[in-house]
């Protein structure tokens, strides 16, 4: 009985729905990557011949933009998480600019990777 109490106190019964709504939210991101893998897949293959034809050559060496694009990926992705245990609606176009920014740090890296790494 003591433990029924508990549990069924207003203080876990929220604790409880913004986990679940927590573990919806992580679902969901995870389809939406495999659904957006593609696009990742796309910019990976583009930087990576773009490096080739392009920057081996032409490009402006930028050491401390390199630098930025490599702390981003895991910054926005910790960002990200945060974001999915805010208990209140996040707009589509937040989740948007995520992505975009972490992209653009993908092509970044990969593009640059032969001058810096």
């Amino acid at each position: 009985e003591f433990f029924t109490r508990l549990w069924s106190s207003p203080y876990f019964v929220s604790m409880r729905a913004m986990l679940e709504m927590s573990c919806v939210r992580a679902i969901l991101a995870m389809g939406w990557f495999a659904f957006l893998s593609p696009i990742l897949i796309a910019v990976v293959i583009d930087a990576w011949v773009v490096r080739r034809l392009k920057y081996e050559s032409f490009a402006v060496h930028h050491p401390t933009l390199y630098q930025a694009a490599l702390s981003s990926p895991t910054v926005l992705l910790i960002c990200a998480f945060a974001v999915m245990l805010m208990p209140w609606f996040i707009p589509a176009w937040i989740a948007a600019l995520f992505y975009v920014a972490f992209l653009m740090s993908i092509h970044l890296i990969v593009s640059n990777f032969h001058r810096f790494g």
